[in-house]
């Protein structure tokens, strides 16, 4: 089962959203978690979907949770907002 979007990237995601002119509830955005090709220890290996439903515009970005990388989806898809790549 999939784990939900973190709170703080989804604010930090619809907050983008937002102040580019998008409506609160514009974008929907789901987390698809894969599993591990070997056994012990991996780094967390998971999408997220962001949709923008008006459009039907949808990008996946990368979860990365190797050591000292952080989560950058909230960064790339401020990257795409600004960019104009969900516009209908």
């Amino acid at each position: 089962m999939n784990k939900p979007v973190p709170t703080d990237e989804l604010e930090d995601a619809i907050n983008v959203a937002v102040s580019n002119g998008y409506g609160e509830g514009d974008f929907t955005f789901t987390r698809i978690d894969y599993s591990p090709m070997r056994g012990g220890l991996a780094p967390l290996i998971a999408d997220v979907v962001a949709v923008h439903t008006p459009s039907g515009t949808e990008r996946t970005y990368q979860i990365d949770s190797s050591p000292g990388v952080g989560y950058a989806w909230p960064v790339e898809f401020e990257r795409d907002v600004k960019a104009g790549v969900f516009d209908a």
